[in-house]
């Protein structure tokens, strides 16, 4: 039956039922070793009786026993007669990782008495209890982490299938809005409120001036709940107010120069981290974490888009993935809106120039058809006029 159980509870039940029956004591209790504490772990006691005042009772010879290894015998009190005596077995048991635990059994003297037969026979049922027990918590642990890994695995695809379907809907709007990036733009920012752990958002462009401008900031109502709408909104208009700024000394300067992503997970504890950034820490009045993708178009930097969140750590790899891809997408609608408008500009002046042929040739018709008519009435100027 010890060898048949696959959980550690039903090895502990089992054990404590199998001695109580081989040595036919009044008392069972198995306590197992857990750091530097015992605890009770399976027990089968007299009515009104706590585990927990025999586990108190009888810890110092439990400690004997996990210090020697070793099962032993018991009468007491001493000097008194063998009818009125408690008899206690106590027995480790070890594994191939070491000791597990302890089992202890007892007797009073009225219902019984245990002897050295008694004590032979305990210390094969540990021997035996130890592997059983182990194998049970080794067959739940193994249980526990598969069900873990499972959990991750799916939990993974849910978020594979998100990402997937974020970057499809900001697609979707890039085809239907091929003249302004600006609802490009909004759907990123919605995506990454709805996808990302962060308190706010940013897209920043590169003006015509070289210059950092604001196109959009997004603020999440996690951050305003955590904050206040107020809070939120001077903080705001702070960092509102340094728009637009020099590229110089900016973490879009630093993003350009590598081209890659740049992630600070603590602001005001990383060196590396831009003055603009621990300035609004400052302005926060806490540090916080940041990742940037920039926007690159044939080797140049147009722009970034960040996340901040409150909490300091690192982002994880998806995160990373997932904001590179809509940085890659506010460029297409960035290009697709530069192109579309320069392709119009360009059938405007073919207009503007088929005009002006057609105009051209009407002239010189108009003109022909008078010198025909002046050739045809040489005698009379009324055809003519």
């Amino acid at each position: 039956r010890l060898a048949q159980e696959r959980s550690a509870a039903g090895a502990c039940t089992a054990l404590v039922a199998a001695a109580a029956r081989r040595l036919g004591a009044q008392r069972v209790l198995l306590v197992l070793h857990e750091g530097r504490r015992l605890h009770p772990a399976g027990a089968r006691l007299p009515r009104g009786e706590s585990a927990d005042a025999l586990l108190e009772a009888v810890t110092p010879w439990l400690d004997e026993a996990r210090r020697t290894r070793r099962a032993r015998l018991r009468h007491g009190p001493e000097g008194v007669p063998a009818g009125q005596q408690r008899s206690c077995l106590v027995a480790p048991l070890l594994a191939r990782e070491g000791l597990l635990g302890v089992l202890y059994a007892d007797i009073e003297g009225p219902l019984g008495r245990f002897e050295d037969a008694d004590a032979k026979d305990v210390a094969p049922l540990a021997r035996r209890g130890a592997p059983a027990l182990s194998a049970a918590r080794e067959h739940e642990g193994l249980q526990r982490r598969l069900g873990q890994q499972a959990q991750r695995h799916e939990a993974g695809l849910q978020e594979v299938l998100a990402h997937r379907n974020a970057t499809a809907e900001v697609l979707q709007v890039i085809g239907s809005s091929l003249a302004d990036p600006g609802p490009v733009f909004d759907k990123i920012m919605e995506c990454c409120e709805r996808l990302f752990d962060g308190s706010s958002f940013v897209l920043m462009m590169v003006d015509p001036q070289g210059q950092l401008s604001l196109a959009r900031w997004k603020v999440t109502p996690a951050a305003l709940a955590e904050f206040g709408t107020q809070r939120v909104a001077d903080i705001a208009a702070g960092i509102e107010a340094n728009y637009p700024m020099p590229l110089a000394g900016t973490q879009a300067e630093l993003s350009f120069q590598t081209g890659e992503m740049l992630e600070f997970a603590d602001v005001l504890a990383d060196p590396k981290a831009p003055h603009t950034l621990k300035r609004n820490a400052h302005q926060l009045g806490r540090s916080f974490a940041n990742l940037a993708a920039p926007l690159i178009w044939e080797g140049r930097g147009i722009g970034l888009l960040s996340i901040q969140r409150t909490r300091t750590g690192a982002f994880s790899p998806g995160e990373r993935t997932l904001l590179k891809t809509f940085a890659s997408q506010a460029v297409i609608a960035i290009q697709n809106a530069r192109l579309f408008n320069e392709a119009q500009a360009a059938l405007q002046q073919l207009e503007l120039r088929s005009n002006e042929l057609t105009e051209s040739l009407e002239y010189q018709t108009a003109v022909g058809d008078v010198l025909r008519a002046i050739s045809e009435s040489q005698t009379s100027v009324t055809p003519v006029f």
